[in-house]
């Protein structure tokens, strides 16, 4: 089968980012038994990740993505929302589906951005959006922490819902990865075929190695992020773990901290704590 996948990110291993992590993992998978052509949007520093897709895909192809000034910005905006088709990109995947697509058996697209700037083609196309975009507004708009931050996703509030409504139905299929993601997308848009795949996990990346057993110690991994998104937030501050939130939880932190410190941190994507057993009695 001829798969051609057009993505927002440009996919490639190992990554961070959920839409180049999920897709670049398509890619290896699918590649084994099909032929996969990849267009994708790509921004700066992405070129040295080019090799990676070159090595799975039987052709790589890519747009670049400029920044537009204030007025096209605002009219592609306004495209977007009125018609669901952004303007930035539009002309140049056009021109690279017209030329490059006729042999597709099948479209896998990641991303609702670039699900809006396809034209009109023949062949069955699916969309991956891995979450409702409209709950992910709603949430974040509740924990804005700036006037900037609140003022965006309240424009992402009014203008996500229409979009879906707009560009969900040209797709024979959407995929969400939970049944959360499932229930907003179908209220929203109800006309929608949409589909729960759920992330697997990566075993030949994830898989037991030998290490030497501390039956003393816990180690917890979570990604590092500076953006709050409950609305308690756990820092770390003079070497001690601090929870902003309720009093209780303040409270609870400050008598770990008085028993505990920090023993290790590493600011990467991903940060490595551990501490002692007893401090989680």
């Amino acid at each position: 089968m001829n798969i051609g996948m057009v993505t927002e990110e440009l996919p490639y291993l190992p990554s961070a980012g959920g839409f180049r992590l999920y897709g670049a993992n398509l890619i290896r998978g699918l590649s084994r038994r099909h032929r996969v052509d990849l267009i994708s949007l790509v921004r700066d520093g992405d070129e040295r990740h080019l090799d990676w897709a070159r090595t799975y895909c039987a052709s790589v192809r890519v747009i670049p993505v400029k920044t537009l000034g204030r007025w096209s910005a605002a009219a592609s905006l306004l495209s977007a929302h009125l018609w669901g088709k952004p303007l930035r990109q539009r002309a140049e995947m056009a021109h690279m589906l017209k030329t490059y697509a006729d042999d597709w058996d099948v479209m896998h697209v990641e991303g609702e951005y670039v699900g809006g700037l396809l034209p009109p083609l023949a062949f069955p196309k699916i969309l991956s959006v891995h979450d409702s975009w409209t709950l992910k507004c709603e949430e974040m708009l509740k924990c804005s922490q700036s006037l900037k931050e609140t003022l965006y996703y309240r424009m992402m509030c009014w203008h996500e819902p229409r979009y879906e409504r707009l560009v969900y139905p040209r797709f024979q299929r959407v995929v969400v990865v939970a049944e959360r993601d499932q229930e907003a997308v179908r209220k929203t848009v109800p006309n929608s075929r949409v589909t729960v795949i759920g992330n697997g996990t990566d075993t030949h990346y994830f898989h037991p190695v030998p290490v030497e057993k501390d039956s003393t110690m816990v180690r917890s991994i979570a990604r590092r992020s500076s953006r709050r998104r409950t609305g308690a937030r756990e820092t770390a501050r003079g070497g001690a773990p601090t929870v902003a939130g309720s009093p209780a939880g303040r409270r609870r932190a400050s008598t770990i901290a008085s028993r505990h410190s920090l023993m290790a941190m590493r600011t990467s994507s991903a940060c490595t704590m551990s501490w002692p057993t007893s401090s989680r009695a």
